[in-house]
């Protein structure tokens, strides 16, 4: 009877247990941060190709290959119920190698590199792949930011990222419709252990490297060797007999044979490098992005270590938009000396109204127009001249002007990006700047082509739309989009909708206007007055 009651009452036990959902399933606990975190994990050998001229210089061809051990740490965590990833890494030069080359940074194996010369070597542009789970063919990208100097211990400077639940795990067999359900059913089954197991298959995706600098070190080390035995060769060319009538012997024809090759050898090795090592752009524009991002979140810090990455990302929470703070916005003044700012749900005032122009809601981010400075313009008066004016002579005045700038801000007036420089955050320089039902949209130009990016509360990018279709709203799956062809006669633009299959859900329709869908029926008005439903399959319904 006893064992009866004890095991009734641990089936209960276990039924409430398996009832229980985290933070992300749940509205009323979206405060939770639930935690899932691998160990140090280390890539060993990886081998990274590399082309050929970076240690032979620029005459030589094909490819070079690369050994290096990679050290990182993986966590995803659950921020305001929705996923934030973040890894951090470190990492070691062992060697490198071409048909003409081979350095190592292991003393008495092939060309030694010095320390000084292989902390110079940077590792760029590297994406990690982690696999949760062993035998599973789930696995989660990241990407651990930049690498600071071979063997150094610190980790790699980075902030978390935002990825959809859409996007957070990568799958073969997960299909479109249901991928968000299906992570967030992987993801709690990883709440169980709370870690990524160490053992599972882990593989770096891809990686960069540049060793011009051990090129440049390896072409000096020759040059050294070259211009010593170039001075060699002219010593025992100056012991040639000066007397025109004393025999030269084969030995000092050789000399001489060996002074021009040396030069020649000499100035071949001079060529093969330029005065200053190219560039490495992609690595320095990933930096900047970084550090911009950097900036925006004061509460992150760069860890110390891998341990104390667990804290830097909590603290990350901060920068991030919580469903708790909506804003929404209000004005004072008229005219000239319109402003407006945001106040929170129960009306006290968050950002003092020192905006020229303001999205409606401030949900994680909004769209404002900052006064960035002032600028003097000289105004003509025209009007009746009383006593004696100069013939042609008009008067002025001096009016001043507000500059205005285009910003997105976070909830707490910080600038996330703004017009001028933001191509350093999205890859181009925004030709418009719209906000739409709650979504950034930003278009770009280029040749008189227009193609509009649609991104969420978390600066995550959404959409990309198709060339020359304009966002005109988003519900139920599907954008509302407007051609930027010209009206048709009746004065009609071209309307369709787009899904995230890249598709139409059906012929765009010629129209005065289109609304987005709601409850599976979309109201779309004509130039004659009539407004007709339409449903997801393009038929007419009343």
């Amino acid at each position: 009877m006893k064992f009866s009651v004890i095991r009734f009452v641990f089936l209960i036990v276990t039924l409430i247990l398996s009832l229980h959902t985290p933070a992300f399933a749940d509205e009323e606990d979206i405060t939770r941060i639930n935690k899932v975190e691998s160990d140090v994990i280390t890539f060993k050998d990886v081998q990274v190709r590399f082309p050929a001229p970076m240690l032979d210089g620029w005459e030589a061809t094909g490819e070079g290959t690369a050994w290096v051990d990679i050290r990182a740490k993986l966590l995803i965590y659950t921020l305001w119920g929705e996923p934030v990833v973040y890894c951090t890494a470190n990492w070691t030069f062992k060697k490198a190698a071409t048909k003409n080359s081979f350095v190592s940074a292991i003393k008495g194996i092939g060309t030694y590199v010095p320390d000084d010369i292989a902390k110079k070597i940077e590792l760029y542009s590297v994406d990690l792949k982690f696999s949760p789970i062993l035998f599973e063919s789930v696995w989660v990208e990241c990407d651990p930011g930049i690498f600071g100097a071979s063997g150094d211990p610190d980790i790699s400077f980075n902030i978390p990222g935002s990825p959809s639940w859409d996007d957070l795990f990568q799958s073969n067999g997960f299909e479109l419709s249901d991928a968000t359900k299906r992570a967030k059913s992987y993801y709690r089954d990883l709440l169980k252990t709370g870690k990524v197991q160490t053992n599972a298959l882990h593989e770096v995706q891809k990686a960069h490297i540049n060793l011009y600098a051990v090129g440049e070190w390896l072409a000096k080390r020759d040059q050294k060797i070259a211009q010593d035995k170039l001075d060699q060769a002219r010593t025992r060319q100056n012991d040639i007999p000066a007397d025109p009538e004393k025999e030269i012997s084969e030995a000092d024809i050789q000399n001489l044979f060996e002074s021009t090759f040396r030069a020649q050898r000499l100035e071949q090795i001079q060529d093969r490098f330029p005065t200053d090592i190219p560039v490495n752009k992609a690595l320095r524009a990933r930096e900047k992005s970084l550090s911009q991002q950097f900036a925006s979140c004061p509460s992150f810090h760069q860890p110390d270590g891998f341990e104390d990455a667990p804290n830097a990302l909590v603290a990350y929470r901060t920068c991030l938009p919580s469903p708790l703070d909506e804003l929404v916005d209000f004005s004072v003044g008229e005219g000239n000396d319109y402003r407006c700012g945001y106040k929170d749900k129960q009306g006290k005032v968050v950002l003092e109204a020192e905006y020229t122009n303001c999205s409606s809601s401030l949900n994680g981010i909004g769209l404002v127009k900052k006064i960035v400075g002032t600028r003097e313009i000289s105004l003509p008066i025209f009007g009746l001249c009383i006593g004696r004016c100069s013939r042609g002579t008009v008067s002025h005045t001096t009016h001043t002007e507000n500059i205005t700038k285009w910003t997105i801000i976070n909830s707490r007036g910080q600038t996330l990006a703004q017009e001028g420089n933001a191509a350093d955050f999205f890859g181009f320089e925004p030709y418009r700047f719209r906000f739409y039902d709650g979504y950034l949209v930003l278009t770009r130009k280029e040749n008189d082509v227009e193609q509009d990016f649609v991104y969420d509360t978390r600066m995550r990018l959404k959409m990309s739309l198709p060339e020359n279709w304009h966002y005109q709203g988003y519900s139920e799956g599907l954008f509302v989009l407007r051609s930027n062809a010209d009206r048709n006669d009746d004065g009609e633009y071209l309307f369709g909708y787009y899904g995230f299959d890249g598709q139409f859900a059906f012929d765009p329709i010629e129209a005065k206007d289109a609304d987005p869908f709601e409850k599976g029926l979309a109201r779309i008005e004509f130039s004659d007055g009539d407004a007709l439903y339409f449903d997801k399959n393009g038929r007419y319904v009343r």
